[in-house]
């Protein structure tokens, strides 16, 4: 069955590391019209207006959205994403490293993590400019509570139990410390 959000980018955005690619993989079973692949969901074409017609119905992902350009004029129904900022900076120095095979400069993640909150009320003033209604989630609240986090992007999204019901099962019971892996190795088999 449709969403009833359908006619609207549902837009699921953060900072990096934030639980977006958990997000759209719950939407993915959900039976969510998607961009992107598994396991990210990343759309270079988010960075071309060209594409944004074919994005409605959608889920997109939208990181950083105070540093690309969204183009006005569409309705969007945002799911916000949030995590503790220290964890979500170690895993943004852990998945450069894994990326890299460089490590960062000692007091690395306390710089990350500064940018992080000084970056949370840019991202907010664009979505405010752009509009459409905002869940706001957390990722440890996903963690602790999935059934209570899908039952939520479910409502705002206007999907179905059925659909809640797939979400849940997409959620990895794990801590919300940032792991001493990459989770991403292990659900797809990706190595660098």
């Amino acid at each position: 069955m449709p969403s009833r959000a359908a006619g609207a980018i549902m837009a699921v955005a953060g900072q990096e590391r934030c639980g977006s690619s958990l997000v759209m993989q719950m939407l993915a079973a959900a039976g969510v019209p998607m961009t992107g692949r598994y396991p990210a969901y990343e759309d270079e074409r988010i960075f071309d207006h060209r594409f944004y017609p074919s994005f409605v119905g959608r889920a997109v992902k939208f990181l950083d959205p105070h540093i690309g350009y969204i183009p006005e004029g569409y309705s969007f129904r945002w799911i916000w994403l949030r995590r503790n900022e220290s964890e979500q900076a170690k895993s943004q120095v852990k998945f450069y490293t894994w990326m890299t095979k460089k490590k960062l400069r000692p007091g690395s993640e306390r710089v990350l993590a500064k940018s992080i909150a000084d970056d949370d009320p840019k991202c907010m003033a664009v979505l405010e400019q752009l509009g459409g209604e905002v869940l706001h989630l957390n990722f440890e609240d996903i963690l602790s509570s999935p059934a209570d986090a899908t039952e939520r992007i479910a409502q705002h999204l206007h999907l179905d139990a059925k659909a809640a019901k797939k979400m849940l099962h997409v959620v990895v019971m794990r801590p919300p410390e940032c792991l001493p892996y990459m989770l991403e190795e292990r659900l797809v088999g990706i190595k660098r």
